[in-house]
């Protein structure tokens, strides 16, 4: 929706890329086919409003059984993860992503949460009114005249190393 999960993406697949991986990326609307031209597989999506984008849902119920076969992983790109010092919250973001991946019987290897981004200049007048009272309730800037990234670049790279860890390592675990 803000272009955050995919700026994340790009960072994952230049890694990989740097570390001799063949990478190919598509959102669940291109995608056709089968995943068994892959080794691996990444799959991330942001939450809003307590759920993942309807054609993620659908892509993952679409290929659940592929993707238990192979090596994976999963990352959530929301909010929510601002209010560090509220345990609830991180605990209903965690609950968000393991539901998700419950529903679908996938068990990916890797799972990760990380911040988004609060993209005011590219928001509507009332998405602006909405994310700007979410914001404050989280602890975020309601600064709505530039954006705001809060994506931990550093727990992406880790992300990432441990996921090129996985496949060096070729083990499923």
């Amino acid at each position: 929706v803000d272009d955050q999960t995919r700026k994340i993406a790009d960072e994952i697949a230049e890694k990989l890329k740097f570390e001799g991986h063949w990478v190919s990326m598509q959102t669940p609307r291109q995608f056709s086919g089968s995943l068994k031209v892959y080794d691996a597989v990444i799959v991330g999506g942001p939450v809003r409003m307590q759920r993942y984008p309807k054609s993620l849902r659908r892509w993952v119920s679409l290929h659940a059984k592929e993707l238990c076969l192979k090596k994976t992983a999963f990352f959530s790109v929301c909010l929510g993860i601002l209010q560090k010092d509220n345990p609830t919250v991180l605990a209903a973001e965690r609950k968000i992503a393991q539901d998700f991946l419950a529903v679908n019987h996938w068990r990916p290897q890797i799972i990760e949460i990380f911040g988004g981004a609060l993209a005011y200049t590219k928001y509507g007048f009332f998405t602006k009114l909405m994310m700007c009272f979410i914001a404050k309730k989280a602890g975020g800037s309601t600064d709505i005249s530039r954006d705001h990234e809060y994506t931990g670049w550093i727990q992406v790279n880790r992300f990432t190393d441990n996921f090129i860890m996985m496949l060096r390592q070729g083990t499923q675990a």
